[in-house]
């Protein structure tokens, strides 16, 4: 098993955006350790993160996707009451769905809500889980006309959610992120955007105020924080 220095070492610099500095340490703690549970879902993780470098090069996104999607896979099957497995499975699986088609997305949902639910529930104060919810009702709340038709002939009970149930998701995110000192900025941005969804423009502009002002080092905070600023103006 890796020791405490190492995964505190790893998880400094994840929260430090050095994401290829992490993915790097994590190649060579796993010639070491490379049955370690722990090690192996943050290795997949890893995978996710690096993404936001590179976040227009759709072949660099699918190869690591794929990627870190195996990884997680691989550990879930080992250590099914793993939380951060199950998270990241989800995270994953979602995140490889949007790289495919309407019908191919659809049919992951449910699995998807399956594995955030149970992150959820082995690890009730890790904002990721709650952030993962809320962005799962979002998007099934956001479902247009024909995906709806296409979900019914998929399933005998589509999946369903409303914009008032992802915003409690996306609130209690904030709570615990803002408990334990962490920033999301996705889910500044997904508040706003929840509220727009609400047809409540008061409530969505602070949230955007903030996520506008959010101090960017990834080029996907930095196309985020844009974002923000400009739904900001229609406010």
């Amino acid at each position: 098993m890796a020791d405490s220095a190492t995964i505190e070492k790893l998880e400094q610099l994840c929260h430090e955006k050095k994401f290829q500095e992490c993915y790097d340490a994590l190649v060579e703690a796993l010639k070491t350790n490379p049955t370690d549970p722990e090690l192996r879902w943050r290795f997949a993780r890893a995978h996710f993160e690096l993404v936001e470098l590179k976040p227009n090069d759709k072949e660099f996104k699918s190869t690591y996707l794929n990627k870190g999607l195996e990884i997680i896979t691989a550990v879930l099957a080992e250590y099914p009451e793993n939380a951060s497995a199950h998270k990241w499975y989800a995270i994953l699986l979602s995140s490889v769905g949007d790289l495919l088609g309407t019908k191919e997305k659809l049919q992951n949902a449910f699995k998807i809500k399956e594995h955030a639910v149970k992150a959820a529930t082995l690890k009730p104060d890790d904002s990721t889980a709650q952030h993962l919810l809320g962005r799962w009702c979002f998007s099934v709340a956001n479902i247009g006309f024909i995906e709806r038709k296409l979900a019914s002939a998929l399933f005998t009970a589509p999946p369903e959610s409303s914009f008032q149930e992802a915003l409690g998701y996306f609130l209690k995110c904030q709570e615990l992120c803002d408990a334990q000192n962490v920033s999301n900025l996705r889910n500044l941005v997904f508040l706003g955007d929840t509220y727009i969804a609400l047809k409540d423009k008061a409530n969505a502009k602070p949230w955007y105020e903030r996520a506008a002002g959010f101090t960017a080092i990834t080029a996907l905070e930095k196309e985020l924080v844009v974002e923000a600023a400009k739904k900001l103006k229609s406010c």
